[in-house]
């Protein structure tokens, strides 16, 4: 079953709910509100080659607008699983290069606006947002600091990684069983074209041009879906 199978799937299990009214007994909304989270993500698209499936932690704050509608700031970690898939490429005159992932995980910073069907204390909601993702990506292997020279394993004690920092958008829906519990499925997507700042320690080569040069590996599409599980206070 594909992601956007699957996306579909969750988003349709949580639509009966919208139709459910808030409970009459539910408390007040309070302006300012706390939560926590932990993800299971997946990553999608190029980020699909850099990593696996991993695991998220939030923090949040809501600020109540009205009964129904929020802003929301939000800050997470993410660490990717390793992709244990090796990048062997053979160019002109040097033997096999590889090199693969050993860690992908980052920071994410996200505003949100938040519309609630039924209350912001219960009942399906959905969300949407921008905000900056700073990434890290660590390898390993052999890798070319001369473009086609002198190919050769990592120095002792040295982590090639690359470093970036993107801008991207976050959108999804959810569901608050009380006002405290609630669950959430989302996606989040950084197209490679809106990082802005890229350092690395050592280069890191995992592509090759057509004039048979192995290149800089690109900052790829920093994108992933996640359910999550939400506690707010």
């Amino acid at each position: 079953m594909s992601i956007k199978s699957s996306l579909a799937i969750a988003v349709l299990a949580l639509l009966p709910f919208a139709a459910t009214p808030a409970d009459a007994q539910d408390a007040k909304t309070p302006r300012f509100r706390f939560g926590i989270g932990a993800s299971l993500i997946n990553p999608i698209g190029e980020l699909g080659d850099y990593g696996k499936q991993g695991f998220g932690a939030s923090l949040a704050i809501q600020f109540t607008l009205y009964r129904k509608m929020a802003i929301q700031a939000r800050l997470e970690y993410f660490a990717f699983g390793q992709r244990a898939e090796e990048w062997n490429l053979q160019f002109r005159y040097s033997p096999t290069y590889k090199v693969s992932t050993t860690s992908t995980n980052g920071m994410m910073g996200m505003m949100d606006l938040v519309y609630s069907f039924g209350s912001l204390n219960r009942g399906l909601y959905i969300f949407c947002g921008g905000g900056f993702i700073s990434s890290e990506i660590a390898y390993t292997g052999e890798w070319d600091s001369e473009l086609g020279q002198n190919s050769g394993p990592a120095p002792k004690n040295t982590a090639p990684k690359t470093t970036a920092l993107h801008i991207g958008w976050s959108g999804g829906s959810g569901y608050n069983f009380t006002k405290n519990i609630g669950v959430e499925v989302s996606i989040t997507y950084a197209p490679d074209d809106t990082t802005f700042r890229h350092t690395s320690n050592v280069p890191v080569y995992t592509h090759i041009n057509n004039n048979n040069k192995i290149e800089p590996s690109p900052d790829p599409d920093f994108s992933y879906v996640q359910a999550s599980l939400r506690w707010r206070f």
